[in-house]
């Protein structure tokens, strides 16, 4: 399901159909209001390249899945079915996305090393 979501163009990168459900899932809106916090716990970390810096923001969000900013995807996660029908725009056709914890989570990994790449630039 990844594939549908995410895919490998070094560096990996979401896709149209993975930033629909980035969104629809409020993965976003988790990322975004608690950026502060997630960077920091990164920079603890000190990853010292850009792979490294994937590896570990993937590597903190699973390992976090029990922290309450993660509320909000477990609501939607619950009330929804195993598979959703999103729109993906880059064909405008209708997907059907299998939901899972995992899948959102690297979504969010994805966005989450952008944002400290992007503070950090000096990081290759």
């Amino acid at each position: 399901m990844i594939d549908k979501l995410a895919k490998k163009a070094s560096p990996l990168k979401m896709t149209p159909l993975g930033e629909v459900l980035f969104e629809k899932s409020s993965a976003k809106k988790t990322i975004d209001n608690n950026i502060d916090f997630l960077i920091k716990e990164l920079e603890d970390i000190n990853p010292q390249t850009a792979y490294d810096v994937e590896e570990e923001a993937l590597s903190y969000l699973l390992r976090n899945m029990g922290n309450e900013m993660f509320a909000d995807i477990k609501k939607f996660l619950y009330y929804s079915p195993d598979t959703i029908q999103l729109k993906d725009p880059s064909s405008g056709e209708d997907k059907d996305v299998r939901l899972s914890m995992q899948s959102i989570i690297k979504l969010m990994s994805i966005y989450l090393r952008d944002l400290y790449l992007k503070k950090h630039s000096n990081i290759v």
